[in-house]
């Protein structure tokens, strides 16, 4: 590199490492601020504190739908600390951070690191939702946190299902170990099919996936009957819970209703992760068509790239907006709900600077307008956050 670019990268690594404190400072004020519990989380405290560990494994009072696995640890850190409003929300903080920072090494191995990487970092800065939840005794950080757990491991088959020789111990470890990840996160059931797919795929080039298969399979199985047995069956079978999300779910009594409810799940979607006010979501609606094309159209070219396999994000975005929304037609995950479907934030955010980055190069002033828009309202609403979580 010589001197000229290392003096052009010197002010986007000083971008790049202030937006990063930025991000952790909002979280961090946020979860300083010590606030009250409300309502949702009193509930959530009642089952951490009233239940014995073996009843957490249970039905849970409140019409609460938590992973029961992660409700056991939250239980024994905040038992320690008398159940503490800090020690309460460690565990989500501790998850939004991770989450965080494995996002970013992600992104960076996807993109690189320029001006998207900026941006991709401001969208968490901006994002409501990815720091209050940061804050917040409920299990929406650790969505995020598995999400990016699946993803890492996904995109590292794009190498290691033609080479497993090579990458051995690790693939024994992690085709082990990936599928109880649902046992943390209810959104693990949306990537937990994805790894199984590639290493099947994985053994036309090398008949050695086959081990890694059979190994994944046992584990997918015996994750899911543990998970359903002590966990899913509560849940699904909570009808009050169904009731509550009732109005997120895709309606299909008619083309129109479907109609409707699909176009507002996607607005939703795309718009919804910042402040909640008419002018933020419609300044986001803006980028959605561009995002849509991206997603759907970089999607099928990255496809065939790859061959058919899913291993990087133009192909597992795609993927996973497509399993939501059959989720949501068969009112089994909602599909509008912004904090519940919090875990695709972060390939939303992806897929919207995907569709910006359609017109670098080609409509420059199309450009420059979208990048201006987006930088400005995401700066906006990070000093909006801030101000916020100061005040408490």
């Amino acid at each position: 590199m010589n001197d000229k670019s290392k003096l052009i990268n010197i002010p986007l690594n000083y971008l790049i490492v202030f937006g990063i404190c930025f991000y952790l400072l909002l979280c961090a004020v946020h979860f300083s601020s010590g606030r009250p519990l409300w309502l949702d989380e009193n509930s959530v405290l009642e089952n951490i504190r009233d239940l014995t560990p073996c009843e957490i494994f249970g039905p849970l009072k409140n019409n609460q739908g938590w992973p029961r696995l992660y409700l056991f640890f939250v239980q024994k850190v905040s038992q320690v600390f008398h159940y503490n409003v800090y020690a309460l929300r460690s565990l989500p903080f501790a998850a939004m951070i991770a989450a965080f920072f494995l996002w970013l090494r992600i992104y960076r191995k996807e993109e690189g690191v320029g001006t998207e990487y900026i941006l991709f970092i401001l969208a968490w800065c901006g994002s409501h939702f990815m720091t209050y939840y940061a804050a917040e005794l409920k299990h929406y950080s650790a969505d995020v946190l598995v999400a990016a757990l699946f993803t890492w491991f996904i995109l590292t088959q794009r190498k290691s299902v033609e080479y497993p020789k090579k990458y051995g111990p690790f693939l024994a470890v992690g085709y082990a170990l990936l599928p109880f990840l649902i046992l943390f996160s209810y959104t693990g059931y949306f990537f937990v099919l994805i790894p199984f797919y590639n290493v099947l795929m994985g053994i036309r080039q090398d008949r050695r996936n086959i081990f890694y298969a059979y190994v994944y399979t046992a584990a997918m199985l015996a994750a899911v009957v543990i998970s359903y047995h002590f966990d899913v069956r509560y849940t699904l079978s909570d009808k009050a819970l169904r009731t509550y999300w009732g109005d997120y779910f895709i309606s299909v009594s008619s083309p129109g209703a479907f109609l409707s409810s699909f176009t507002e799940g996607i607005r939703n979607l795309f718009s919804r992760w910042f402040i909640e006010t008419k002018l933020i979501r419609r300044i986001m609606t803006v980028f959605l068509p561009f995002a849509l094309y991206a997603i759907v159209f970089g999607g099928i070219r990255r496809f065939k790239k790859d061959k058919g396999f899913i291993v990087s994000l133009e192909t597992l975005t795609p993927v996973l907006v497509a399993g939501l929304a059959a989720a949501g037609v068969l009112k089994i995950y909602p599909f509008t709900g912004a904090r519940v479907t919090l875990f695709i934030a972060a390939f939303i955010f992806y897929a919207t600077i995907k569709g910006i980055e359609l017109f670098r190069g080609r409509v420059h002033a199309v450009y420059l307008s979208l990048l201006t828009l987006y930088v400005g309202t995401l700066c906006c609403t990070s000093v909006y956050l801030f101000v916020k979580y100061l005040k408490g």
